[in-house]
């Protein structure tokens, strides 16, 4: 039997995220991410099913240990059924971090998980490499702005 920690560290491992992926996706630092691993805390609900997501894992495994690891039909994938890639993440992270310099925005780490989190998912799942283009970005990070009330 193995604890939370060790579990999320054989999750990251087999999703090919990094423990700093990990945390981007999540929208929190590295340092929660290695808490939570060395057991100094413990996730909250909404990231352990985050975490769950984004590395492709049962939750029932994931919080107690219980059941298979996967689910039967993800054999590595998600429940979307494709696969984590972590040159999709980077992109993604990438191109968020860029427009954000370039453009002099100030992104509330909140909404940058959500712009990260949903533009990896789509990008991964249509396997659409123009999802993380520059322009795309922009027009992602514009709308998701002007929705949310973030400032320049």
């Amino acid at each position: 039997m193995t604890n939370l920690g060790e579990r999320i560290v054989i999750a990251v491992e087999r999703s090919g995220l990094t423990r700093s992926g990990l945390a981007n996706v999540l929208g929190i630092s590295r340092q929660a991410v290695n808490n939570w691993i060395k057991g100094k805390n413990n996730p909250s609900t909404k990231n352990l099913s985050d975490i769950a997501a984004a590395t492709g894992v049962r939750l029932e495994w994931l919080a107690m240990d219980q059941g298979p690891m996967e689910n039967e039909r993800s054999n590595g994938h998600d429940e979307r059924g494709f696969d984590l890639s972590t040159d999709i993440l980077e992109d993604v992270i990438n191109g968020i971090e860029q427009v954000s310099r370039e453009d002099g925005l100030d992104l509330p780490p909140k909404l940058k998980s959500k712009l990260i989190t949903e533009l990896y998912r789509q990008a991964a799942s249509a396997e659409n490499a123009d999802l993380s283009s520059e322009h795309t970005l922009r027009a992602v990070i514009g709308y998701a702005m002007r929705s949310e009330g973030a400032r320049r």
